[in-house]
């Protein structure tokens, strides 16, 4: 089974911008003749590392995409190990690219419809027809004394 792969490499700045394409050939042979198949080949860039390795303060970062079988990887890694030329190196699966946006679903109006409320009865209120009438403090005192008498005597 064949899976795409990504290949990162650095190669020392101290080497000749000349010889460049005569190590990233030999990169490109060690790929196809194990049975893969590059699709990009490029210079990624030229960066200050962020720390010496093997001595080199600079290198040029470069990235290959290619196909191959899973169990090349293992065999690509031994040969890049084998050339001075090459510093470091990652062998990774490219991440996949996001999915493109979804458009937007437009709003649609939402229609709520109430209940209808049952209709309520009014009935008319008892102190309207009920005639107030004003009674003075005295004889309010007067029938409270009648009330609690009667409920006294009664019991």
């Amino acid at each position: 089974m064949t899976k795409r792969y990504e290949l990162l490499y650095l190669i020392p700045a101290s080497v000749n911008e000349n010889d460049l394409p005569t190590i990233t050939g030999k990169i490109s042979k060690i790929i196809s003749g194990l049975g893969g198949k590059i699709e990009s080949d490029e210079l990624w860039a030229k960066r200050k590392l962020n720390y010496p390795i093997k001595r080199q303060a600079h290198a040029y970062y470069w990235k290959v995409l290619y196909e191959a079988p899973t169990a090349t990887n293992a065999k690509i890694g031994r040969e890049l190990r084998l050339l001075p030329e090459i510093i470091r190196y990652l062998i990774a699966e490219p991440t996949p690219a996001p999915p493109p946006p979804r458009e937007p679903i437009p709003a649609q109006p939402v229609i709520v419809e109430k209940p209808a409320l049952p209709s309520i009865r009014k009935t008319p209120s008892p102190k309207k027809d009920i005639k107030e009438e004003k009674v003075s403090l005295e004889e309010l005192d007067r029938k409270l004394d009648e009330i609690l008498d009667d409920g006294m005597n009664g019991s």
